[in-house]
């Protein structure tokens, strides 16, 4: 029996671009994506808006490109827990309430079982980008994020 929510790539799509197909040939929605500006820094987030996209996150990938990410919107600020479940890379979390960081998390390592973690501010969205791309562009907590989505 097919996972109905493996997805696949057709290459009958290039013309189009990229269409996504569930495993059991119905075709599905292609994640919304965002440009978002981190003080002089551009990330394309890909958007996790529903529980499944958010339970999968980005575990069972390989990686992520430099300058992308994930961003997990939510409804309402709370803090929200996060796990590495099928991580295949390290991760940095930005916290944002509103449109400003209110908590950075560096280095998030894999690991083999499910432990969550939470962060200590309450969060309307998490953002997970490449280990070592706070550093890299010196992100801090109250800087403000333009471009993001908004529930």
């Amino acid at each position: 029996m097919a996972c109905a929510a493996a997805l696949v790539i057709t290459a009958s799509a290039a013309a189009a671009g990229y269409a996504w197909l569930r495993a059991d040939g119905a075709a599905a929605v292609e994640p919304q994506r965002y440009s978002v500006d981190i003080g002089g820094s551009k990330l394309i987030l890909e958007a996790a808006e529903t529980s499944a996209a958010q339970e999968l996150g980005l575990g069972g990938r390989d990686s992520l490109a430099p300058d992308a990410g994930m961003i997990f919107p939510f409804a309402s600020p709370g803090r929200p827990g996060f796990w590495m479940k099928g991580m295949r890379f390290p991760l940095d979390f930005i916290y944002v309430r509103g449109s400003e960081i209110v908590e950075l998390k560096e280095g998030v390592q894999t690991t083999p079982l499910p432990t969550p973690f939470f962060p200590a501010e309450d969060a309307d969205a998490v953002i997970e980008v490449n280990a070592g791309w706070i550093a890299a562009h010196a992100v801090r907590v109250g800087e403000r994020i333009d471009g993001l989505p908004r529930p």
